[in-house]
């Protein structure tokens, strides 16, 4: 086996389709200044793309309407619904932890910190 290659890219020139859409050419810079093509299979950049964090879309932002949070079925987890205003609602089953730590940063955000309120 040859000796595997390592590429730190500075920029990126442009990307290319493959004809056929089955795989992906980025045209990057190295460190050195080089020119380096980089081939991947498109699913390997969906791979890439799925876990290089970004923010949603405008078109995949909902507003909020009303929100409801009940004990599960079990009694071993918390059920958050929340519903948009043209009815539209989703249900999510979350450990207390991850309601507490929304609770939190909800409260803790924005230009100052608010007093602790109790809500219903």
């Amino acid at each position: 086996m040859s000796e595997r290659a390592h590429v730190n890219a500075q920029e990126l020139l442009r990307i290319e389709t493959a004809d056929d859409g089955r795989s992906v050419c980025l045209h990057l810079v190295d460190d050195a200044g080089r020119v380096v093509v980089l081939r991947l299979p498109s699913g390997i950049v969906r791979a890439v793309g799925e876990i290089v964090p970004h923010a949603p879309e405008p078109a995949c932002l909902h507003l909020v309407d009303s929100w409801r949070l009940r004990p599960s079925d079990d009694g071993a987890a918390l059920v958050l619904t929340l519903q948009t205003p043209d009815g539209c609602a989703a249900s999510y089953v979350m450990k207390p932890w991850q309601v507490e730590g929304i609770a939190t940063l909800a409260s803790h955000s924005g230009p100052t910190p608010r007093a602790a309120r109790l809500m219903n």
